[in-house]
């Protein structure tokens, strides 16, 4: 299934960034309406498509796949332009030799995504659970969270998931994985699949306490027994 049928099915318009792209080069070429979503994929010149999308259609752009791009300053900063992602991709992403300033730039413009519930960070290897705990502020809003197939990932970014509370500072536990706390995300799905530091620890807290999960992926955990 690929992106477009997925989105379909989701019941969201989704237009090829083509369309765009065809309109950057000609700006009398007429479409039907305004395009809702960008996919960055195999474009020539990712940078200018989302300047061009953020001076025309600032506001309706809220699906942006950003997937298995060769992230760049200029790319991070471009997409600040586009404040109303409803819907992030940022799967695979090529960041040259893990590049933590590019990561911190990357994870301050997905902090600012205030009306962000479906964030998709899946297939990063420099994905780290401090760098989930970083993005914990937008985590507790959001309704859907990715992080398949991020070998980094292990418990510790379960618990601090789980045990978030909306304003609360960010603080360490000695003892992580013993939190008796509900959180405040509001998450209904989550896809850990692949994440092969998870246990049995972070799969319990996660039954106990994300009182809304609806869709838990645990596929290749191989850590939780029983799977």
């Amino acid at each position: 299934m690929n992106i477009l049928d997925l989105y379909h099915l989701q019941n969201i318009q989704y237009h090829y960034y083509d369309d765009l792209q065809k309109l950057i080069l000609d700006p009398t070429h007429p479409i039907e309406e305004a395009p809702n979503s960008i996919c960055l994929k195999n474009s020539p010149d990712p940078v200018k498509l989302i300047e061009e999308a953020s001076l025309l259609y600032p506001d309706e752009i809220t699906v942006l796949d950003i997937s298995s791009i060769c992230l760049s300053e200029d790319l991070i900063e471009s997409l600040y332009g586009l404040q109303s992602v409803e819907v992030l991709i940022v799967s695979s992403i090529q960041v040259s030799n893990a590049d933590s300033s590019l990561i911190e730039s990357l994870i301050s413009y997905i902090l600012s995504c205030d009306f962000l519930y479906d964030l998709d960070i899946s297939m990063n290897s420099w994905l780290r659970d401090y760098h989930i705990r970083e993005l914990l502020p937008i985590v507790s809003q959001l309704q859907k969270l990715n992080v398949s197939n991020c070998h980094k990932i292990s418990d510790e970014s379960i618990y601090h998931i789980c045990s978030y509370q909306e304003g609360e500072k960010l603080k360490s536990s000695s003892h992580p994985l013993h939190n008796t706390t509900s959180s405040s995300c509001s998450i209904t799905y989550l896809d850990v699949s692949g994440c092969i530091k998870v246990t049995d620890d972070g799969f319990e807290q996660i039954l106990n306490n994300l009182r809304n999960i609806q869709t838990l992926v645990l596929k290749g955990c191989l850590k939780i027994t029983g799977l």
